[in-house]
């Protein structure tokens, strides 16, 4: 039986810092479609504990994009609501999180709980911006290295 692949990306934009991540994660959401993945895209309110347990418990999404604050053992959602903590279970899906020190104990607790992989950051996920030109800095997201890093051309779970 052939499953399509599946992803889920949480994207709130609740605040500048954010707000980059979001931006910066539409090349991973248009990516994702023009590989034939199902994306379900948590943007801005959606990026909910509500939204993420019902599309995690109905469509058991393979890969796992979070975006948002955190600490060492949650990462949050719109308006800093934890959406994954240790009580989330992740079955068989392998989860990216760029979220400020979700890798010290939030990725093991996870792993030990079913999910294939965890990658994550031990420390604050920190990136340099300068105030006063925010909004050109977002618009222009897109051409930066970082961006640039996240293209691949496969996803292989198998």
């Amino acid at each position: 039986m052939s499953m399509t692949r599946s992803i889920l990306v949480t994207r709130p934009e609740h605040d500048l810092i954010v707000k980059y991540l979001c931006v910066w994660s539409e090349e991973v959401v248009s990516l994702a479609k023009s590989k034939g993945m199902k994306v379900y895209d948590l943007k801005g309110k959606k990026a909910k504990k509500s939204e993420f347990e019902s599309y995690t418990r109905v469509n058991r999404p393979e890969l796992f994009f979070m975006n948002g604050h955190g600490n060492a053992n949650v990462i949050t959602g719109h308006e800093n609501e934890p959406i994954v903590d240790d009580s989330t279970h992740l079955k068989d899906g392998v989860v990216y999180a760029r979220s400020c020190d979700a890798g010290r104990s939030l990725g093991r607790y996870l792993i030990d709980n079913g999910a294939r992989a965890f990658i994550g950051y031990r420390r604050k996920f920190i990136f340099g911006h300068v105030p006063e030109k925010n909004d050109k800095t977002i618009q222009r997201s897109h051409r930066s290295p970082f961006s640039r890093a996240i293209k691949f051309d496969t996803i292989d779970f198998d």
